[in-house]
């Protein structure tokens, strides 16, 4: 019996299929590719944390922003929202940038723990930027708004609107 003429060697015909189920060969010495760590939200915020602690503040900005994005509903998301403001307000002098991520966490997270303290703050980024009438009213709302402030915070608004002079 002849042999069967091969597929490939007659006109038009299509070439050979690949053999099925084989996909490549892996290259000697190297190394399947590992799925990406499972998310661990306390080990990224004690991270961000270490960062902040040794005054690393564009890393732990981003490491902060970065942990509120992808942890939004844990319960150190808003705490997360407040360090971006605390660093933009006081380590960078961002007064525009402290102001919206203090606005995001009380949009966000009105009801969290550092929420009377942010209110504070966006009230001092708005005066630094001119804002007098908008700080005046942040502070103004703060007592009002969060009635469990502490004495710390809710004299602090009192003095600041007193020294903005404000009605």
């Amino acid at each position: 019996m002849a042999p069967a003429p091969n597929a490939s060697a007659l006109p038009g015909a299509a070439p050979p299929a690949a053999t099925p189920g084989v996909l490549g060969q892996i290259p000697a010495g190297s190394t399947l590719p590992t799925a990406p760590p499972a998310l661990d939200p306390k080990r990224d915020f004690d991270a961000a944390m270490n960062l902040l602690s040794r005054a690393q503040y564009d890393d732990a900005s981003q490491a902060f922003r970065k942990f509120a994005e992808i942890h939004p509903t844990d319960e150190r998301a808003s705490a997360a929202l407040y360090w971006t403001g605390d660093i933009a307000y006081s380590a960078k002098k961002d007064y525009a940038g402290a102001a919206r991520d203090f606005a995001e966490l009380l949009k966000r997270y009105p009801t969290a723990p550092r929420a009377p303290d942010s209110m504070l703050k966006l009230g001092l980024s708005l005066f630094e930027l001119g804002q007098m009438n908008e700080g005046c009213a942040a502070l103004a709302a703060l007592p009002a708004k969060y009635p469990q402030a502490s004495p710390a915070i809710t004299t602090r608004a009192r003095n600041e609107r007193r020294d903005a002079m404000c009605r």
